[in-house]
């Protein structure tokens, strides 16, 4: 890859091995997957693939972020499964983001990936690049040398993306004022937490109630669902083949019965990619709602076929089961804290916070002068809503899984940060937002494919 690296012959014969030993056990691989599942990868975004290889990478990498957070990754199947669906999401997001620099014409060359990976802090020993911990690093995350540059070939791409959705934005001097008044403010004060719906429990029933009644949230794109009629051109003649390929066209363009039973049903089903012949498969590509019909003719056989929608099937209930039960509990205890939300609007006008606080068997706790990151860290509260909570009085909010209650009785301002900073925020703001919009535009044009291995896992 590069020029400083590998210099010694030992170093590169390490690395020949390994790549030979990667490529070739990746390429069995790939082979079976195509074959049963039809997907060479974990994970393929219009026909470009994802390798199992960069999503464990990727797991990997926000799984020691965690660590280093002092999150113990080791006593939870649930937070493992998170982290895999954060990698997912993460790998999707990037290489769409990574399509749109390719058809913008910015992505990364060669010479950048190389200089991003040499300058790179962790493959550094006394300041300089070490050829030895760049190896260490990707033995220690089985990951090859190619795969990795790709990730960082993405990375700077998307960079050079962002750079060129900021050339658009402009931020007022209203929304920079009110965010460093926001980012400034102290307040002092009670707070009440009111935790909703612990002990909440689903029956067997409840969750089968509520899978069949959302059937459609878990539907899962298979292929086109079509029907192919074939006409023997060599058993009826070209004149009586032709006469009856007509008949059945005409019939399927006005949405009528084919009653005609000697002709043969030749398929009928949801047809998933180059399944059928090499001739079929390049008529069935081109078939969607706009053009529904097609037609084929041969020496031998006449095709007529017609497109019927989209053929899908349906998650399982034991596959899903686990996660109906999180999503039915999140619902019920949305519920409950909508009542509980609209009751207590009221009640705080005329009962004291510890009167509250006696009626739930919760605890109130004090704060002094604390800014806008103690209520985002401690309670929860989105940065949207803080502007809610910033003047003396009670303030209610409903967090979903809980109701925080707080009586504001100091509100000063401390001493005031620099405007470039709260300009910096708002911007980065900004741009999040826009970029996904973009990302969710672009997921509504993908054709997203997911290999049924890693979709069993994220289940």
């Amino acid at each position: 890859m590069f020029d400083k690296i590998g210099k010694s012959k030992f170093s590169k014969f390490v690395l020949i091995i390994t790549t030979f030993a990667f490529v070739g056990t990746g390429l069995v691989a790939i082979i079976l997957y195509k074959l049963f599942y039809g997907v060479s990868g974990a994970i393929e975004i219009n026909g470009e693939s994802i390798t199992f290889a960069e999503i464990n990478f990727r797991a990997s990498q926000l799984k020691a972020k965690l660590e280093a957070q002092g999150v113990d990754t080791t006593t939870s199947r649930r937070l493992d499964k998170d982290i895999l669906k954060m990698a997912v999401l993460q790998a999707i997001n990037d290489e769409l983001l990574y399509q749109e620099a390719e058809r913008e014409g910015i992505t990364a060359t060669k010479k950048e990936v190389e200089k991003y990976i040499l300058d790179m802090d962790i493959f550094k020993e006394n300041g300089k690049f070490s050829q030895e911990r760049y190896i260490q690093f990707l033995q220690n995350y089985g990951i090859s040398s190619q795969v990795f540059e790709e990730l960082i070939r993405k990375k700077v791409s998307i960079s050079h993306l962002f750079s060129y959705i900021d050339l658009g934005m402009y931020i007022t001097d209203e929304e920079v004022k009110a965010l460093s008044f926001i980012r400034n403010v102290l307040l002092t004060g009670k707070a009440l937490v009111i935790n909703v719906g612990n002990g909440i429990n689903v029956s067997e029933k409840e969750l089968k109630n509520y899978y069949e009644k959302n059937k459609d949230k878990y539907k899962v794109k298979e292929g086109k669902k079509i029907v192919i009629f074939k006409v023997d051109v060599e058993k009826l003649g070209k004149d009586e083949a032709n006469r009856k390929a007509k008949e059945i066209y005409t019939a399927l363009k006005n949405n009528q019965e084919i009653k005609d039973k000697s002709v043969e049903v030749y398929f009928k089903g949801i047809y998933k990619e180059k399944s059928l012949s090499e001739k079929l498969n390049k008529e069935l590509a081109k078939l969607g709602k706009d053009k529904n019909i097609f037609f084929l003719k041969t020496d031998k056989e006449i095709f007529i076929g017609k497109y019927l929608g989209e053929g899908y099937s349906y998650k399982k209930f034991d596959e899903i089961k686990d996660s109906l039960k999180e999503e039915l509990i999140l619902n019920k205890k949305k519920s409950i804290a909508e009542k509980i939300y609209k009751d207590l609007s009221n009640e705080i006008k005329t009962k004291s916070l510890e009167d509250i606080a006696s009626k739930y068997s919760e605890n109130i706790a004090d704060f002094k002068d604390k800014g806008i990151t103690y209520f985002i860290n401690q309670f929860g509260i989105n940065p949207i809503n803080l502007e809610k909570i910033v003047s003396k009085g009670k303030h209610i909010l409903n967090l979903g899984d809980r109701i925080v209650i707080l009586d504001i009785t100091a509100v000063k301002l401390g001493e005031l940060k620099g405007i470039s900073m709260a300009k910096m925020f708002v911007n980065g703001l900004k741009q999040q937002a826009i970029i996904q919009m973009y990302i969710d535009k672009l997921k509504e044009n993908a054709d997203i494919k997911i290999n049924p291995i890693l979709k069993e896992k994220l289940n």
